[in-house]
């Protein structure tokens, strides 16, 4: 599988103080296309960037040469579609872990689920983007006015959601 495709977990967050981790959040990469879902496990979540119950989706590139990543939100439950995004992702000592920079005002650190050499699967439509890689998949969707990311897992046998961000326009 190529980097950065695959399916990420964020292992902690730091914005000064240590890191820790406040929300659930799965980022799934496949090609240029990627989808994420994030939910916060407490109110505590709200102080930490990027850890609010939310949900994108849309394109990304990868630049190995200055190690940075940059993506576009084609959905968006914050309504920042259309917006630009870039982080340097530096390669850190374990399963691989991806440092993620954000200037100096945070640091995300992610782990990479092992998912095999299978790639991974891209649906999208006018109203949605599903990124699938292996037994994971993350569906971002219009549904009328609101946007709505689900995280699924599959068992063998049949899908299981197991987070929404469907709730995300009341935080």
């Amino acid at each position: 599988m190529a980097w950065p495709d695959g399916a990420w977990r964020r292992l902690s967050i730091d914005i000064g103080g240590g890191p820790r981790e406040v929300s659930e959040v799965w980022w799934l990469q496949c090609g240029r296309r990627f989808a994420d879902v994030r939910v916060a496990r407490s109110a505590e979540a709200a102080r930490f960037p990027y850890s609010s119950t939310q949900a994108f989706a849309g394109r990304s590139s990868y630049d190995p040469e200055t190690r940075t990543m940059e993506w576009v939100n084609r959905f968006d439950t914050e309504d920042r579609a259309g917006a630009l995004d870039r982080a340097r992702l530096c390669p850190c000592q374990g399963n691989p872990r991806v440092l993620r920079e954000d200037g100096d005002t945070y640091t995300e650190y992610w782990g990479r689920m092992d998912v095999g050499d299978e790639p991974g699967t891209v649906a999208e439509s006018a109203s949605s983007l599903r990124v699938q890689i292996g037994a994971y998949a993350i569906t971002v969707a219009r549904i009328g006015s609101r946007t709505v990311g689900t995280f699924f897992t599959f068992d063998g046998y049949a899908w299981t959601a197991r987070l929404s961000a469907s709730d995300a326009q009341a935080d």
